[in-house]
């Protein structure tokens, strides 16, 4: 077995090559007890900007050029607090020796460590117990997964598409790119996310952190695919709501990551609509199941509402942990 070297990327925005690398490693072990999906990777391109104070480590097998094996990418998450995206192969027969190191690196950059693990991922459970995890109360996101094809692989009739008279979903075109991150970041303003789980925005809220550089990142990963990029025309011809859709080869799987209506075509059943296109579209390509990550706590019931009247059921739960005394 080759030996694992540790390897810091530099601070910031992840190269493109780094984040198809990772979705590569998920993609290896992937399975409903894994929290994080492929898609799960090459959205979070997305996330990060060139000032962002992220620090990344990787772990591969033999030597920089080696399969990726393990991550941990840890970020600020308040005063004296950081939060960590910690990922571990687990069929690796050095699984446990690789949470260790991850747990420990991540846990050099704040007095407190967050970290969240789905509630399958036994590996790093026991690693979080063994290095004095406190499990935290609070929101909590629920994994929903369909089944697309029957036991005997042939695919299942799926619920088509309803919309309102003047509305169609399609995939996004070229010189809709604008367009479309604006969409986006209507849906996902964070004063507008904190109305619909019921709480009151400050007024201090910052806009949505997507922009036409992160959706063009996006673009650029290996699993992007633009037939499964979907948004809901309106009567006028603009853009009313998005779907995004994330398919793996090698597990045959999908993820829906991430849908938003714009504020002004809301309650109308257009995300419900595109959710349902992009899982006939994933059928279409080969994939045998679709998963989908809401929330799951009664803090924010609306999206998971939507996703099980599509016919996805919770395969499993995110846990979140605290290490560190700060």
């Amino acid at each position: 077995m080759p030996p694992t070297v540790a390897i810091d990327l530099p601070p910031g925005l992840e190269p493109t090559a780094w984040v198809d690398r990772r979705a590569e490693a998920a993609a290896r072990s992937w399975c409903p007890a894994q929290r994080t999906h492929p898609g799960d990777v090459a959205w979070s391109a997305a996330q990060h900007d060139v000032d962002d104070e992220c620090r990344s480590r990787v772990w591969c097998a033999g030597d920089a050029s080696g399969p990726v094996l393990a991550w941990s990418r840890v970020e600020p998450a308040g005063p004296g607090v950081a939060y960590a995206d910690v990922h571990v192969d687990p069929t690796h027969p050095e699984a446990t020796g690789l949470a260790e190191q991850a747990l420990g690196w991540s846990r050099g950059h704040a007095p407190a460590t967050l970290l969240t693990l789905l509630d399958r991922e036994r590996v790093l459970l026991d690693a979080v117990t063994a290095a004095g995890g406190r499990e935290q109360d609070g929101p909590w996101f629920t994994h929903l997964l369909t089944d697309l094809v029957d036991g005997s692989g042939r695919p299942l009739e799926r619920l088509r598409p309803s919309l309102p008279a003047g509305y169609r979903v399609r995939a996004v075109t070229d010189d809709e790119a604008d367009e479309r991150v604006e969409v986006h970041r209507a849906s996902w303003a964070p004063a507008r996310i904190k109305r619909l789980a019921g709480q009151v925005p400050d007024g201090e809220e910052a806009g949505s952190r997507f922009s036409r550089p992160a959706y063009d990142r996006v673009r650029a990963t290996r699993l992007y695919r633009r037939e499964l990029d979907l948004v809901v025309e309106a009567p006028d011809g603009r853009l009313a709501a998005t779907a995004l859709g994330w398919f793996d080869e090698r597990s045959r799987s999908g993820l829906i990551e991430p849908v938003g209506t714009a504020p002004s075509h809301a309650t109308r059943g257009l995300a419900r609509a595109a959710c349902a296109q992009l899982i006939r579209e994933l059928a279409r390509i080969g994939a045998r199941t679709a998963l989908v990550c809401p929330r799951g706590d009664a803090g924010y019931p609306i999206p998971a509402r939507l996703y099980r009247s599509l016919g996805m059921v919770p395969v499993a739960r995110t846990r979140t942990f605290r290490l560190g005394s700060g």
